[in-house]
């Protein structure tokens, strides 16, 4: 157990776990919280709706401590709210829900987000004021607050102590993996029910907010090692609640932005489908349990990306503008995937002939071999979306090749004898290009003629010449080869200029 976190070992599993205590340590707690202050100062942080109509009501309360600076953190990321009546109303809202004595009242704010109103409510207690039950609260809130800081120091100080990028992963890792098991072992303790509710204090201050506490606490530790040494964790691992929330309402202005412009776009709607998923999973990130920091990272620039893409006013949202920023930000989710290769399929389709088809295909594989992402990082798995699309178009080449093969084999095997040439492959496509070019040979479409080459002609080296062999070589002519093929034709001018004087 790194020594860090012993305390916290302890209050999760060990002596100082709350159900463990005997009754008498009510009076050591209380005299414990005595030596910080006078009297008990507790910040509320209060949310509500925001309607655009109506009434604003009450979603959920949380009472801080010793921490309150965590809630100044959050509050730091809104802006403030200059409205007397509405932060009266508000007030009395919580009062009425809560129980709170409207005398215990020192200092009330009004913030908002783009979504919700945020009411900071500072409360001063008597100690002698607080039940058995309070002061049970209030000690683990300030022993956690103690042991946060203390964590923080030890923590920076062992860092960077440590002599290698490889043993500061291991390091921050190894807490990061211990952290996650003491929030396991916490939320063990809670019923099913309430541990959809681990953030929320009833206000009653149970046991079962005891544990919602020490949650809220390490996650708080989880937290502060995410902001400080983001590059050594395991982006596998979930993201604490407290990041999701600041994440939440820090983007919450992009993702309304994106959701208003698509909503009144007329892109295909199997491309809206694909953008809506990502969108809502952001818009409820709250409530998704296995969040990751990857994905909390990842949607950061997808959303920056997007919102860049969408803020030209009067340009026309296109499926074009969707799907190139889809493909920039490494979107590779299995739907988008194959949305591109049903575009591709369906252009290579209105083709008749396999070639032509396989040159459909040849095309977009260039096109994505040179098509590089924006973000490096795909959002799923570790094949990216540029990735996936060559390995599809492989698979699809290699099966029309396979089909062409055979029907060449077949044709194969009537009786007569095929042309035979000294020249190479490369050497013979290279000449049926210059004819086309010239006009000797007049088919529209090089694959008829490559295809009446792969039956018809054998070389010294390939006595059986696939198409795939012949699309592959088709622009990639050697020096030497165009040489070789260029001694061949000036013999033949050479006895056409002879013919002119023999006759023959």
């Amino acid at each position: 157990m790194p020594y860090e976190l012993e305390t916290f070992h302890q209050i999760v599993s060990g002596e100082l776990h709350p159900a463990r205590q005997p009754k008498e340590a009510t009076s050591a707690q209380l005299t414990s919280l005595r030596q910080h202050q006078d009297r008990l100062t507790i910040q509320y942080l209060i949310r509500f709706t925001k309607p655009k109509n109506g009434h604003s009501s009450l979603i959920s309360y949380r009472p801080f401590g010793a921490l309150i600076s965590e809630a100044h953190l959050f509050l730091h990321s809104l802006s403030a709210e200059d409205n007397p009546d509405q932060l009266s109303r508000l007030q009395k809202l919580f009062i009425q829900a809560s129980g709170v004595s409207e005398s215990t009242v020192s200092q009330s704010a009004l913030f908002a987000s783009p979504t919700h109103y945020h009411l900071s409510i500072l409360l001063s207690r008597d100690f002698a004021s607080l039940s058995p039950e309070e002061i049970r609260y209030w000690y683990y809130d300030h022993l956690l607050a103690q042991e946060i800081e203390q964590f923080k120091r030890c923590f920076h100080e062992r860092v960077f102590s440590l002599e290698s990028e490889e043993k500061i992963r291991l390091y921050v890792q190894n807490h990061q993996s211990q952290l996650e098991t003491f929030t396991d072992i916490v939320l063990e303790q809670l019923s099913r029910e309430e541990q959809k509710r681990v953030h929320q204090i009833s206000g009653e201050y149970t046991l079962t907010d005891v544990y919602k506490l020490i949650y809220q606490h390490l996650e708080i530790a989880l937290a502060h090692i995410e902001r400080h040494f983001m590059k050594y964790l395991d982006l596998t691992n979930r993201a604490p609640y407290r990041s999701k929330i600041l994440f939440s309402e820090a983007l919450r202005t992009k993702v309304d932005f994106i959701d208003d412009r698509i909503g009144g776009s007329s892109i295909n709607p199997a491309l809206r489908e694909i953008l809506t998923k990502p969108l809502s999973k952001l818009s409820d990130i709250q409530d998704e349990e296995e969040f990751t920091y990857h994905e909390l990272f990842y949607f950061q620039k997808f959303l920056r990306e997007f919102y860049r893409a969408l803020s030209l006013e009067n340009e026309e949202i296109t499926d074009g503008i969707i799907t190139e920023t889809l493909y920039q930000t490494n979107y590779n989710a299995t739907d988008f995937v194959k949305y591109l290769s049903d575009q591709i399929r369906e252009e290579a389709d209105q083709h008749e002939s396999m070639m032509d088809k396989l040159e459909v295909l040849y095309r977009h594989l260039k096109e994505y071999n040179q098509h590089h992402c924006k973000v490096n990082v795909p959002c799923y798995g570790h094949r990216s979306i540029q990735e996936q699309m060559i390995g599809w178009l492989d698979e699809e080449i290699g099966y029309l090749t396979k089909v062409m093969e055979a029907k060449i084999k077949q044709n194969a095997a009537r009786t007569f004898a095929k042309i035979e040439t000294p020249l190479s492959v490369s050497a013979v496509i290279y000449f049926l290009r210059l004819q086309k070019k010239v006009g000797m040979i007049s088919n529209r479409h090089h694959a008829d003629v490559m295809r009446c080459m792969a039956e018809n002609v054998s070389t010294q080296r390939k006595k059986d010449i696939t198409l795939h062999s012949i699309e592959r070589k088709y622009y990639n002519v050697e020096d030497s080869t165009k040489q070789k093929l260029r001694d061949y034709l000036q013999q033949i001018i050479d006895l056409i200029d002879k013919s002119f004087k023999t006759g023959d």
